[in-house]
């Protein structure tokens, strides 16, 4: 639900400034970022109509991979006093590498299953 958010918003925001979208997408869910690789159509319902959408606002190939521990949203939900908070470098600038080019960006590896690459 938060993928297809942040799609409907890009989507919206786009569309309401009159400007060509150009956005990356960032999730800390592996399962998440594997959904919008694949496929709508090899899922359940609930999951297939959501990933369906996310696929008409945005492109899969837009999407990345953040882990968990580098996700700046997730900071306050771990527990934070305020001084620590004050002085966080992920919580006021983001992960380091989100200010590099996107190749020095995480990769996730595609899922194996006997050691096997699994299509998606």
């Amino acid at each position: 639900m938060g993928a297809l958010l942040s799609g409907r918003l890009c989507d919206k925001v786009s569309k309401t400034l009159k400007f060509e979208k150009s956005c990356f997408f960032h999730t800390d869910s592996s399962i998440v970022y594997h959904w919008i690789q694949g496929e709508p159509a090899r899922f359940k319902p609930f999951v297939k109509n959501r990933v369906g959408e996310i696929h008409r606002l945005t492109e899969p190939l837009k999407w990345n991979h953040c882990p968990g521990r580098e996700n700046s949203a997730d900071i306050l939900s771990r527990g934070i006093s305020v001084k620590e908070l004050k002085s966080s470098e992920l919580w006021w600038h983001g992960p380091p590498w989100l200010r590099q080019n996107e190749q020095s960006w995480p990769k996730i590896e595609k899922p194996k299953v006997n050691n096997q690459d699994l299509e998606l």
